[in-house]
């Protein structure tokens, strides 16, 4: 009986828990997100409650001049915990490491935090003109063993992924796509990834900049009259 009692406790405290995020990248590498997480307070208590992961976001982000919060807060409605984030960078590159650079233990660098269940593991990479993005969110960490053991106990609960990306991408692995291609969307059941990690991936081939266009017209117009020059130049000597 005590047993049974446990086992409903454990699934009223955790079968809602939902996560749905938003993130805009510019092409200049700016950009700004908005993420709403909701939870109940002992998923919550893993981070030491609402209060702290607030102050240490704070902390963090205070010591990154080029993020800047637009809205962090934490409320209760009914049984659940709703922490909102949002905020804007001028450079993602600062955002994307604010976890690791920020949130760890300096004792222990090499420990992912409590946080980084939620933000994850993620990688933004210039190559020339190519941009590739990957994130790993693993939320097994802070998940009860028996939720591990029976992932059923999640229900409908699912996190959520929107990027806005500044052209079409390459390739991608998103659940469904909008905006002619440039907005992808991800929908995880998180009964499916108690133990696996939700992985989102894309890249694009960033378009030129006006004025690399106006330049390389200039080049070409510059080219086109040296030759045009050279052509004038060789009939007049024969």
């Amino acid at each position: 009986m005590r047993s049974i009692l446990l086992l409903a406790l454990v699934l009223t405290l955790t079968s809602c828990i939902e996560g749905d995020e938003e993130l805009w990248l510019n092409r200049n590498g700016s950009g700004r997100i908005e993420a709403t997480y909701r939870m109940p307070p002992a998923i919550m208590n893993r981070f030491g409650g609402a209060a702290k992961l607030q102050q240490r976001l704070e902390d963090a982000i205070k010591n990154e001049p080029s993020i800047r919060i637009q809205e962090i807060s934490n409320h209760i409605d009914g049984a659940q915990v709703v922490f909102t984030l949002k905020a804007e960078f001028d450079d993602a590159r600062s955002f994307i490491s604010l976890p690791k650079k920020h949130l760890r233990d300096p004792n222990k660098p090499d420990k992912p935090s409590a946080e980084e269940s939620f933000f994850g593991k993620m990688n933004l990479r210039l190559n020339g003109l190519t941009l590739k993005f990957d994130r790993n969110v693993d939320l097994s960490p802070i998940l009860p063993a028996a939720v591990q053991d029976n992932a059923a106990m999640l229900g409908d609960s699912s996190f959520n992924y929107i990027l806005h990306l500044p052209a079409k991408p390459s390739t991608h692995n998103a659940t469904s796509v909008s905006d002619n291609g440039t907005t992808l969307n991800w929908s995880f059941k998180l009964k499916d990834h108690v133990s696996t990690p939700m992985v989102l991936h894309t890249s694009l081939l960033l378009p030129l900049p006006w004025w690399a266009w106006s330049l390389a017209t200039i080049v070409i117009l510059l080219l086109a009259f040296g030759i045009f020059r050279l052509i004038i130049s060789m009939r007049r000597k024969t």
